[in-house]
């Protein structure tokens, strides 16, 4: 039996894109994992990149210093509180005086909060943790109270 020309034609155009569409549809999880693999590589070459590295490291021996400053701060602003109420009368001025620094301290409390927060954010990201050094992972009041007593 002998295919009609047009009918075969015919067959080749409709079955071309089809045996196409089913190979790309096949090899659809290969294209996925290449692209997987291209995208860590690149996350790797900007993470590992010498410029980065080192602006993590410095952010990371910043932030605690910044983190450790504030806390004094806010310990300081506590102690001056409690001199401050156990010298104080019944005046206007003592009022207001406490007031103010009692206001003092609730800006240093809320800066540290910030910071603390910000630094626990980046130690939870994977490429930039990894250049904390001996720092802790997440920093809190607790902790930060630990290293007072140490040093």
């Amino acid at each position: 039996m002998k295919i009609p020309k047009w009918l075969l034609i015919g067959l080749v155009i409709v079955l071309v894109p089809i045996a196409f569409m089913g190979l790309r549809a096949l090899l659809f999880p290969v294209k996925g994992a290449v692209k997987a693999i291209d995208t860590a590589y690149g996350v790797l070459d900007e993470t590992m990149d010498a410029e980065n590295a080192i602006y993590n490291y410095e952010w990371f021996k910043q932030t605690a210093e910044d983190i450790q400053a504030l806390y004094n701060k806010e310990v300081n602003a506590e102690g001056a509180i409690d001199e401050h109420t156990g010298t104080m009368d019944d005046s206007r001025e003592d009022k207001n005086e406490l007031a103010r620094l009692r206001t003092i301290k609730l800006g240093i409390s809320n800066m540290l909060e910030d910071v603390i927060a910000k630094y626990n954010a980046r130690s939870k990201m994977v490429n930039r943790a990894i250049f904390k050094d001996n720092l802790p992972s997440n920093m809190s009041r607790s902790w930060l109270a630990t290293v007072k007593l140490i040093k």
